[in-house]
């Protein structure tokens, strides 16, 4: 893999135009692109202002990625930290230049990008957090080096789903993280559905109901 560091994100901003912010994260090997045509389906009123950030490790089969990790799943340190650095400076520039309160802002994430908004909005810091976050297809990253912030008063609620045939993140990584956030009295909504390693019209729906309550 090759590091990209630019300094910061590539950005499909999709639209929307709404007064606040819904961040769309894909998972690894796909891009910036991937994500968008969900936009206009689970909010169809236009509530929010949808950007697709693109991961800053460009593939060499084409694509982008969050992190690297070895191929016995060690996650590189260096690599996962950056792009944290990197969501919170899109973060930033994105609501100061849109006047978005960052107390508002949702993030949806899928696989890798779904193990990168749980570290972004469950970890320890002293940052706003968003209001709520969904991990589609994805699971928990913990390795000893990053911190999460259990112990925090205003860690958000979780949407998740996850496919019971998925052969790429098994449905028992998928079970294992809904464990490790109900140990730690986390409000989550964890919902599970006959597919692979995808997002089907069921979960589209029940993502876009889900996303119709957050307030």
């Amino acid at each position: 893999m090759e590091n990209q560091d630019t300094g910061r994100l590539t950005l499909n901003p999709v639209g929307g135009g709404g007064d606040r912010l819904l961040v769309l994260v894909h998972g690894y090997g796909a891009d910036e692109n991937d994500l968008a045509p969900l936009a206009p389906i689970i909010d169809p009123d236009g509530r929010f202002t949808t950007i697709c950030p693109r991961g800053p490790i460009d593939l060499p089969f084409g694509g982008a990625a969050w992190y690297d990790r070895s191929d016995d799943g060690i996650i590189d340190q260096l690599s996962f930290c950056r792009s944290i650095v990197l969501l919170d400076r899109m973060l930033d520039e994105i609501g100061d230049a849109n006047n978005l309160d960052p107390a508002r802002t949702v993030i949806i994430g899928f696989s890798q990008g779904a193990a990168m908004t749980l570290a972004l909005a469950l970890r320890e810091t002293t940052r706003v957090r968003p209001t709520a976050v969904a991990a589609l297809s994805g699971s928990i990253q913990q390795p000893d080096w990053f911190t999460y912030g259990w112990q925090a008063p205003d860690l958000p609620p979780v949407f998740q789903q996850h496919g019971i045939h998925d052969p790429v993140v098994e449905i028992g990584r998928g079970r294992s993280t809904r464990a490790v956030l109900e140990e730690h009295d986390i409000d989550l909504e964890y919902l599970e559905y006959p597919m692979q390693h995808e997002i089907t019209q069921d979960s589209i729906a029940d993502l876009t109901a889900w996303l119709a309550t957050v307030e």
